[in-house]
């Protein structure tokens, strides 16, 4: 997501209260997202390239995320790819014989194992291809798995402060870190931040999703665990346990973070682009404004047929 108003970045990352920050930024401050939405029919691994080039085309844009405890993400998505089975009905067969959190784990552990770190066209052909490669104890085809290649990817694979060169797989124009890494689990005070940071308006953020989190736990999130499942979940999300600082004994350790002001920033000064950064700004431009414009006509699909010419002209997915 980029605010032109506010001179900002969200660099998203999944099961991170996403939606409700997305959505905020989208109705109140005048943003829209800096990648292709899913309808564009392509992995997120391929659509989500789009960031990294928006945050070259911006380098004086303040950049931001919202982090969160690892072993209770992978629960969020945990209960997000079975829910998400309630739409897709041949989804719903594959993973019901992955309905443990221990096997939805091994599983999450064997694709993410073998996928790699693959983006953009590499993912999408290494998807399209081995399609009805099998994962996990219940022998899940790959091609079915596309929701969890795109979520349970560690947190850090998501985060500039740890891909300082190539950002899902783009090469950066710097190795800046984030300016303000928030905290789920801190998110009203951290947000509060934010907006003291960049001037946003004081409209309290919306939780949304809330029946797939906290009204759905029954209890403390450390019960879901046993010592197998446990183990699982540290090899996989290793990376994020180190940045996070996060433990698992109290369930709730704070995340790690730097600290960061509530001071307004400075004003930026203003950068003459190159000619060539200036085509490649409008080159972008065009691919947003093609993005909000099927936003509000993609409940028809005469018309979302009507832009496929103009996406294969320019190189992008159907």
């Amino acid at each position: 997501m980029i605010s032109h108003r506010y001179h900002c970045i969200y660099v998203k990352v999944p099961k991170c209260a996403s939606t409700s920050i997305l959505h905020w930024f989208l109705n109140y401050c005048g943003a829209h997202r800096s990648m292709k939405p899913w309808w564009y029919g392509s992995l997120a691994t391929d659509r989500v390239q789009a960031v990294t080039r928006v945050m070259n085309f911006y380098p004086d844009y303040l950049t931001f995320t919202f982090v969160r405890n690892p072993y209770e993400r992978f629960l969020s998505i945990y209960r997000s790819a079975f829910w998400n089975t309630s739409q897709f009905p041949d989804l719903r067969d594959k993973l019901a014989t992955c309905g443990s959190v221990r096997e939805f784990a091994e599983l999450c552990r064997d694709v993410l194992v073998d996928f790699g770190p693959l983006w953009g066209r590499e993912a999408c052909d290494f998807f399209r291809k081995n399609g009805e490669r099998e994962y996990g104890p219940g022998k899940v085809r790959l091609k079915y798995l596309g929701w969890v290649i795109d979520h349970a990817r560690p947190q850090t694979d998501f985060l500039p402060d740890c891909n300082p060169e190539r950002l899902f797989g783009v090469k950066r124009v710097n190795g800046d870190p984030l300016a303000f890494i928030g905290r789920v689990e801190a998110m009203e005070a951290d947000f509060h931040r934010l907006r003291g940071m960049l001037g946003l308006p004081g409209v309290a953020l919306l939780h949304r999703n809330p029946s797939r989190s906290v009204a759905e736990r029954g209890g403390p999130w450390t019960a879901y665990y046993d010592d197998a499942t446990r183990r699982l979940v540290e090899d996989i999300y290793a990376a994020d346990l180190a940045f996070t600082g996060c433990g698992f004994d109290d369930g709730r350790t704070t995340i790690a973070v730097p600290a960061f002001g509530t001071e307004a920033p400075a004003p930026r000064p203003v950068r003459r682009r190159r000619a060539g950064t200036i085509l490649a700004c409008a080159w972008f431009n065009l691919s947003s404004f093609e993005v909000r414009m099927e936003e509000k006509i993609r409940c028809f699909p005469t018309l979302r047929r009507l832009l496929r010419p103009l996406k294969r002209l320019r190189g992008l997915p159907r």
